[in-house]
């Protein structure tokens, strides 16, 4: 799969925003994530005949000698954009497969989900970008109804990963088209029962009524 240079506008916009997402589900803050996609934008377009899959730890290391050089730049930038960089080969390459996405997927666990069920057992396994790559818009309106709240942005990215989360536990269907109470008591005994997630863990932002609430915010966004 060669990530750049074939594919277009429309695809690398997705592309991006799935690793935005990646980024945010690795602890990296929301109003910090764009950065990152900046950072890594620049990796690519520093080597841009090189697809990103076929590049190598010397290619990373001319890049961010390269920028350590710029005018401007300085020391705690070249850190960050090695952690983008980090994340994108260690974590977002290896799992992006948007192909295995666009054909038609019968009823049951989505294919990549499958995958990492297995290795690991946790049910809401978040496929690295996947729920911004399919609900992009759903996302982002959820950030501005956070923020219009005044939420700070550390409870604002729990809440994000614990939604992120809560989509792939339903096999990435979309939240408009799921019964809220059903779907949040379900997973919500799943956390408790089987990950064995404690009452206070569960209650990080309200969990219970705050995926209720999503989930209505979801099915009439107006």
């Amino acid at each position: 799969m060669k990530i750049m240079g074939s594919r277009n506008s429309k695809e690398r916009d997705v592309f991006w925003e799935a690793y935005r997402g990646c980024a945010e589900e690795n602890r990296v803050r929301p109003d910090r994530s764009p950065f990152y996609v900046n950072w890594a934008k620049d990796f690519a377009n520093f080597l841009p005949e090189k697809p990103l899959e076929e590049r190598s730890r010397k290619d990373i290391e001319a890049f961010l000698a390269d920028l350590g050089k710029r005018r401007g730049i300085a020391d705690w930038q070249v850190r960050q954009a090695e952690h983008a960089l980090r994340i994108l080969y260690e974590i977002f390459l290896p799992r992006y497969a948007p192909e295995r996405h666009t054909a038609v997927v019968p009823a049951g666990k989505h294919p990549l989900q499958e995958v990492i069920a297995k290795t690991d057992g946790f049910r809401d396994r978040v496929i690295p970008g996947e729920v911004e790559r399919q609900f992009s818009e759903l996302v982002e309106a959820v950030k501005t109804e956070v923020r219009t709240r005044h939420y700070s942005y550390r409870t604002e990215t729990a809440y994000l990963d614990w939604v992120r989360r809560f989509i792939a536990f339903h096999d990435y269907v979309n939240p408009a088209g799921l019964d809220a109470p059903t779907a949040v008591k379900t997973y919500l005994d799943y956390l408790a029962v089987e990950r064995e997630v404690t009452a206070s863990t569960q209650k990080v932002g309200d969990l219970g009524s705050g995926m209720t609430n999503f989930l209505f915010f979801a099915s009439d966004p107006t």
